[in-house]
């Protein structure tokens, strides 16, 4: 059984080919335009999905550098307050040296002491080391001072390090709260209160080498406490580099993915183009006869 052909179905079937030509070149100069693959999910859904999940990685990668950058902010702040309460307590060492000598006068005492009470002022100084706002001795509590009229801060917030998220399930101690720095025994002396006594000690001529032997316990908790932030700045470091490492895959493999190739996207423009000059002289030649006939 014969078919016949009509010129109804050469101009219907002329203008689907018309618009599938004009469609393959929107979609060409789209993608040079853009420089994706995929503009919309319906241009190649199983494309857009990886796209999309490599994005939304590369957004997490992003949140999870920022987090390393101000933690590295913070341990470095609080690296250099260590630093600065090492060279403290050496002259806190000097000092209670130079007053255990009982042939010092009252007037050199009364010195001594009074040293002690601006190494004290400077502790507190220490204590209070402020980074953008927020206290970082301060534990979970960072608007509030660790030091202060009342003493030091040791409220259960202030007793828990801020934690800096490095990736899914991994987080690292943002450094030692005041209260792990300045108190050796957990419900003992602070170092506050220790100075204070010495300085008591020291210009009442008391027994200052008992005080020594409290003082180590002190000296030892400080350096002890900064070889643990140098640890937690070096695992920074490896941990910020691994992140490092994984922008810069994802980045390469979003590329991989959605990005056009420009080479082959100019390519398919101009067979596009071909295609629809070719389509365009066939159309002429199939409407041309339609419409002489009807001008006749």
């Amino acid at each position: 059984m014969s078919v016949r052909i009509t010129q109804s179905m050469l101009s219907e079937r002329f203008l689907a080919d018309y618009q599938a030509a004009l469609r393959r070149i929107a979609r060409a100069e789209e993608q040079l335009a853009t420089g994706r693959k995929v503009v919309r999910p319906s241009d190649d859904p199983v494309i857009a999905l990886r796209a999309l999940r490599t994005e939304s990685l590369l957004r997490d990668i992003a949140q999870f550098r920022r987090n390393a950058d101000y933690a590295r902010s913070f341990l470095d702040a609080q690296e250099r307050s260590l630093a600065e309460g090492e060279d403290l307590l050496k002259r806190v060492r000097e000092l209670l040296v130079q007053g255990s000598n009982t042939a010092l006068s009252r007037e050199a005492r009364d010195a001594v002491a009074s040293e002690l009470r601006a190494v004290r002022e400077q502790f507190a100084a220490v204590a209070n080391t402020n980074l953008g706002g927020r206290y970082v001795f301060s534990g979970e509590a960072t608007t509030e001072p660790a030091y202060g009229p009342a003493g030091l801060l040791d409220t259960p917030p202030a007793q828990r390090p801020l934690v800096a998220v490095l990736s899914p399930g991994v987080s690292l101690p943002l450094g030692v709260t005041a209260v792990e720095l300045f108190r050796p025994l957990p419900g003992g002396e602070d170092l506050f209160r220790f100075l204070e006594r010495a300085e008591d000690v020291v210009r009442t001529g008391g027994d200052v080498n008992a005080v020594l032997g409290d003082f180590e316990g002190f000296e030892n908790n400080w350096l002890r406490r900064h070889t643990y932030v140098g640890s937690l700045q070096n695992r920074l470091e490896l941990m910020a580099a691994r992140l490092d490492d994984q922008a810069v895959s994802g980045e390469r493999l979003l590329s991989e993915t959605a990005d056009t190739d420009l080479a082959e996207a100019v390519t398919r423009l101009t067979t596009a183009q071909n295609v629809y000059q070719a389509a365009l002289g066939v159309g002429a030649r199939i409407l041309l006869p339609s419409l002489a006939d009807f001008l006749r």
